[in-house]
């Protein structure tokens, strides 16, 4: 799935089930009246009993996740969470990919000085603006270790300063 197809939320038609949604979800519940696994953004998302299990293990809070071909209904529910009149359903045929902020390479130390092994790795943020960063030496290696013992962390934030910014092979 690719950044330039995404569907804004004001363009969404309940017509039309062809859309990806860029979304991040930042609450997850299941809701009390109706047994309806609830996702909640900036627009209500909902996931038919039925479909959930298929879901489950995609629907984390603070992930960033696409989705393709929800459909798109009237929000009934008395509790609003915004001024958006529809909600999402996401059913059998929606589809649900991860977004992937932060990827490692593979280590580089063939050299023998080790200030000289690099680790390439790209970010990206929420926009999906992607930047491809080498770290040399004691960096790269403290990065390593970090990842190793914190696998279970969902997400490492990596911050620039003091940056050499140069061209390689063009890019």
């Amino acid at each position: 799935m690719v950044d330039r197809n995404i569907t804004l939320i004001k363009d969404l038609e309940n017509m039309k089930d062809d859309y990806t949604l860029k979304m991040s979800i930042i609450w997850l519940w299941r809701s009390i009246s109706d047994v309806n696994p609830t996702i909640c953004a900036k627009i209500r998302a909902s996931v038919y009993p039925r479909d959930f299990q298929r879901f489950e293990s995609k629907l984390k809070e603070d992930q960033v996740v696409y989705i393709r071909s929800p459909t798109i209904t009237p929000n009934r529910y008395n509790f609003k969470i915004s001024d958006v009149k529809d909600k999402l359903n996401l059913h059998g045929r929606t589809t649900m990919l991860l977004v992937k902020f932060f990827s490692l390479g593979k280590l580089h130390s063939r050299d023998v000085n080790k200030y000289r092994h690099r680790l390439p790795l790209q970010i990206r943020n929420l926009e999906g603006l992607q930047v491809n960063v080498t770290l040399f030496g004691d960096i790269a290696y403290q990065l390593i270790s970090y990842i190793e013992a914190h696998k279970q962390v969902g997400r490492v934030i990596v911050l620039l300063q003091f940056a050499k910014i140069n061209v390689y092979n063009g890019v």
